[in-house]
């Protein structure tokens, strides 16, 4: 019991590729270029101890754009279209931002584990290091990813486990300075 206790906590933790916030940090054989990519971490819906999610943010850096970052926003087991122009918007201390992706197209995957089928749509959304900062340092912060069907909504300042807001912070932290 106690070793899948551990593993529970260290699946949980990030430390684990695929799992929430885990951050890959290479160097590009083809250029020499740093990457950062982090695997989605989880926007939960409320602070409610009960509170599901529906969206999850991830990010992803190269040290030839410097100040320009992306964040991937899925929407994990749902094929949907997720909108182009506008199509993620936060309110940050009561102000909005929207940001569109380059691509027009999304992502979408699907694959099968032990009889488990699961789906996943994915778009990435460009914005400057300066947004991220903002965004984990508000008092709220709240999530609207804009889908071909509605809209989805979370709450981006809820700090639990596997929670956005938790990547971003150390995400910041692996950037260099300079």
């Amino acid at each position: 019991m106690k070793k899948l206790l551990l593993l529970l906590i260290f699946l949980l933790s990030g430390c684990l590729p695929g799992t929430p916030n885990y951050i890959d940090n290479k160097q590009s054989s083809f250029d020499g270029s740093d990457e950062l990519l982090m695997e989605s971490g989880y926007v939960y819906n409320s602070h409610s101890s009960f509170s599901i999610w529906d969206i999850r943010l991830g990010l992803s850096w190269n040290s030839r754009q410097q100040e320009d970052i992306f964040i991937i926003a899925e929407v994990p087991g749902e094929i949907v279209n997720i909108r182009s122009n506008d199509g993620l918007m936060f309110n940050i201390d009561g102000k909005i931002f929207t940001l569109s992706a380059l691509e027009e197209l999304t992502d979408f995957d699907s694959s099968s584990d032990f009889g488990h089928n699961y789906r996943q749509s994915k778009k990435a959304f460009p914005c400057k290091i300066d947004f991220i900062r903002k965004l984990v340092e508000a008092k709220t912060a709240k999530v609207k990813l804009i889908t071909g069907e509605g809209s989805l909504e979370g709450d981006f300042s809820v700090d639990r486990p596997g929670a956005a807001i938790r990547g971003f912070k150390d995400f910041l932290e692996k950037i260099p300075q300079g």
